[in-house]
């Protein structure tokens, strides 16, 4: 197992919902449910960037058009997270399972209960873009997924992770490969992409089309 890899479970081209396909480990206790929020990347891939922008194209082409990233929780397990697809056709509240992804207009809170316990704990999500047809080659697509979390004692020094392993049945049997910031991203791409290939996805001539893997990639 090494990266470049492909992520287990992506996205909503399954029947199924996998709940490991993304997780995020917390070594020490949490004082709230964690946020997952979405803002503009304007660095060189795979640099993080500090910006709390959305104004980049992935966020929405034009007035009106609804960003394109989606992203779902599944620390609760999987109901409730809908058919197939899942990703959602509009926003949805921030209450909500899952969401178009656009700074604090539209988020996710980690759903069931707080990481309190004395070794932290983990959530898991899962996430998937689409394209729409107004994209350009120079379209500003960069973005980054924050994790927002309190505490009120020691720093939960949190780590990321993907699913890098098929099991058997339905549900994958996560083995975990650390994404280590700054190194590490995760582009989402079209289907049948090689470990040699360019990471792209495809711009549809009419419509929108989503993205079928993810790589996680340096």
């Amino acid at each position: 197992m090494s990266i470049p890899s492909t992520v287990v479970g992506y996205g909503s081209k399954d029947t199924y919902l996998h709940k490991f396909v993304f997780a995020v480990r917390f070594h020490h206790p949490l004082s709230d449910s964690v946020t997952y929020v979405c803002y503009d990347n304007n660095q060189t891939y795979p640099q993080t960037d500090s910006l709390t922008s959305t104004d980049n194209d992935v966020f929405g082409m034009g007035v009106g058009e609804n960003s394109m990233i989606a992203l779902v929780d599944t620390t609760n397990g999987t109901a409730g997270c809908g058919g197939t697809p899942w990703f959602p056709a509009s926003p949805n509240a921030n209450t909500a399972t899952m969401n178009l992804m656009k700074g604090l207009t539209n988020y996710v809170k980690q759903h069931g209960d707080v990481l309190e316990d004395a070794g932290g704990g983990t959530i898991y999500f899962n996430m998937q873009m689409k394209t729409v047809a107004s994209c350009q080659t120079s379209s500003s697509m960069g973005f980054d997924l924050n994790f927002k979390y309190s505490y009120t004692s020691t720093i939960p020094a949190p780590s990321l992770f993907f699913n890098d392993a098929v099991g058997s049945g339905t549900e994958a049997v996560p083995v975990w490969l650390e994404i280590t910031p700054d190194t590490h991203g995760i582009k989402h791409c079209r289907a049948g992409l090689g470990v040699g290939d360019g990471k792209v996805a495809n711009v549809p001539e009419t419509g929108q089309e989503k993205t079928q893997d993810a790589w996680v990639t340096t």
